[in-house]
């Protein structure tokens, strides 16, 4: 597997639009 830092980093630029979204509703 790859380094964790890297996974979390690529969740969390799918997240980010998620999280945008909760914020503006």
């Amino acid at each position: 597997m790859g380094c964790p830092l890297y996974a979390f980093y690529e969740w969390a630029s799918e997240a980010r639009p998620w999280l945008e979204m909760f914020r503006r509703y």
